[in-house]
């Protein structure tokens, strides 16, 4: 009976051994399954080195430097050319320019932008000409560069004849008082100078919003110094001007392209 009962009990602890095991056994593989859960998706795309970085898209990159052709340079059609910032989606590139034909002839168009596409001062250097301004350095320069990596090629040279300082070469430039009237068709107290800005425009200050027509530059410059004049957002021209170094007044640039034949 006693070796009986030994291996009764002898068998009880192999049993107890056994199952100890097992259940160690699963401890570890829970562990496991539990630490698996917590490593990066392998599927997921790293950005931890330039290989894997998602370069934003821009909206018809290429065709955006597209020559325009001569049918599509109607007296107050739109047309495209150029990319700039936008949406304020720094995320997604920028967007393609909209802009509004304002005079044509056989070989040429003059264009301007259909919304104001930044705000920035006339002048912070004091010149207080058009020839000296921050603003005219910032259209041939900054945005020139920028919106016209390719294709720049079709934007013309212009002489332009100004209040004060003397004639300047641009080829990017802002209407004086006497071209918004002749080419925009308005007088002083219509709406067809009217214009909105983007949303990039109205992120550089709370004065401004893209649900609202925006007060706009242009190079002319009345008697009173340190003032330019601009549009106001009912259209009318404001004869008397803004202090140049307002920097809440929004940019509509304007070029003169060759057309294609």
């Amino acid at each position: 009976m006693k070796k009986n009962n030994a291996k009764k009990i002898i068998c009880l602890i192999l049993i107890a051994s056994l199952t100890a095991g097992m259940l160690c056994g699963c401890s570890v593989k829970n562990e496991d399954n539990n630490e698996n859960n917590k490593r990066p998706n392998s599927n997921k795309t790293e950005f931890n080195n330039d290989e894997t970085k998602v370069e934003p898209t821009e909206e018809n990159k290429e065709s955006a430097y597209d020559i325009i052709k001569k049918e599509d340079a109607v007296l107050g059609n739109i047309v495209k050319f150029g990319l700039y910032e936008q949406d304020n989606n720094l995320d997604n590139g920028r967007e393609v320019i909209e802009w509004r034909v304002i005079s044509v002839n056989d070989k040429s168009a003059m264009l301007i932008t259909e919304k104001c596409i930044d705000a920035i001062a006339f002048d912070e250097s004091n010149s207080d000409t058009w020839k000296g301004s921050t603003i005219r350095k910032w259209l041939n320069d900054t945005f020139y560069n920028s919106a016209f990596p390719k294709g720049a090629d079709i934007i013309l040279e212009n002489t332009l004849t100004n209040s004060r300082g003397g004639d300047t070469n641009d080829f990017v430039f802002l209407l004086n008082e006497k071209e918004v009237k002749a080419k925009l068709h308005v007088g002083n107290t219509t709406t067809g100078a009217s214009a909105y800005c983007t949303e990039y425009a109205a992120s550089k200050d709370d004065y401004l919003t893209a649900d609202k027509a925006v007060i706009w530059w242009l190079r002319s410059q009345p008697a009173a110094l340190y003032n330019a004049q601009t549009v106001l957002g009912s259209g009318k021209i404001q004869t008397g001007g803004n202090s140049i170094w307002y920097n809440h007044i929004c940019v509509r640039p304007v070029i003169v392209v060759k057309l294609e034949q």
